[in-house]
């Protein structure tokens, strides 16, 4: 999952488990209480670019992390979220 959004090679750096609310306020489909393995990447991944631009300008590229956030369901392992870059950890 997280080589095919890298750029280059992905390594991992860490995994914890705990609550999907731990790691996102938002909890509007996933219960709060619902736990998830949280599994870090390093690698090189592209984000989206934010709004396009006015008419006449270029986009700019988008910006590009050095690490990944992954959410995995802990029972089932069906992935849940990424964020890029990880929330969590400093930009490496």
């Amino acid at each position: 999952m997280a080589q095919s959004s890298s750029s280059s090679a992905v390594s991992f750096l860490s995994a914890k488990s705990a609550q999907y609310g731990d790691f996102s306020d938002g909890a509007l489909v996933i219960p709060k209480d619902r736990w998830v393995w949280a599994v870090a990447f390093k690698g090189t991944f592209h984000s989206s670019g934010g709004p396009a631009p006015a008419p006449g300008q270029t986009p700019s590229p988008p910006p590009v992390a050095q690490s990944i956030l992954a959410l995995i369901d802990y029972v089932t392992g069906d992935f849940i979220q990424a964020s890029i870059p990880d929330p969590y950890l400093p930009d490496y």
